[in-house]
């Protein structure tokens, strides 16, 4: 169960916090790790109550589309299940949770507002 947290934790940084770091700096991953790592061994307690939010956010989101699916007869799912209708209905829930880690980690580091202008 350790793996498996470690792992989560890991996809879930690199994901939301080294990629971003990546994008605003130009530089490859190994150095974007090395940006991260000690703003996460200064802040360990944010980032890992991050991961508990964002676990919250899946679970709502998903109970929440389980609702919807089954209050309409399993006509939400269909809905969901067809390529373009689902990315519509899905996008804001999409974009929402992708720029959630690059809003966060702007919080310790203003070089990492990805909108800041430069």
């Amino acid at each position: 169960m350790a793996f498996i947290i470690i792992v989560a934790y890991t996809t879930l940084f690199l994901e939301a916090f080294v990629v971003p770091i990546m994008y605003r700096l130009g530089i490859p991953a190994t150095a974007a790790w090395r940006e991260f790592l000690p703003i996460l061994q200064a802040q360990a307690l944010p980032f890992i109550l991050y991961g508990l939010f964002v676990l919250a956010l899946f679970i709502g989101v998903g109970l929440g589309i389980a609702a919807v699916g089954f209050a309409t007869c399993c006509i939400g799912f269909f809905l969901l299940w067809l390529p373009y209708i689902g990315v519509v209905f899905l996008l804001p829930l999409h974009v929402t949770y992708r720029l959630l880690g690059p809003e966060f980690l702007a919080q310790f580091d203003p070089r990492f507002d990805l909108f800041a202008v430069s």
